[in-house]
């Protein structure tokens, strides 16, 4: 979905914490033995050839705001709150999150 989006033109904006959490899902694949690790520094090679736009963490007392306000993780909360800041779509399929971002008036993609 996101990609398909990059390749129409549409530069992702993710939080900086999104670097550490795909090279932890990379990590976790090659420790697994779902892929090799060439095979996985080729996709994060890839993947840093992608127009993606990372955008600073919420300071530590508005993401609790929203961790205790929404009931959700603060990883989730990161990521809603750069889509409230930014007024953008939040990509996600975490259902909790979605509906969150819905009841906000929030766009999905």
């Amino acid at each position: 979905m996101v990609l398909k989006r990059v390749a129409l033109g549409d530069t992702p904006v993710v939080p900086a914490l999104w670097i550490s959490e795909f090279t932890n899902v990379m990590a976790k694949a090659v420790q697994t033995d779902i892929i090799s690790p060439d095979t996985a520094e080729e996709i994060i090679l890839h993947a840093g050839t992608l127009p993606i736009q990372t955008q600073s963490s919420p300071s530590l007392i508005d993401l609790y705001s929203i961790v205790k306000r929404y009931r959700i993780s603060a990883y989730d909360a990161t990521y809603l709150e750069l889509s409230m800041r930014m007024n953008i779509p939040l990509a996600t399929t975490d259902r909790q999150l979605a509906k969150t971002a819905k009841d906000l008036g929030l766009h999905l993609r």
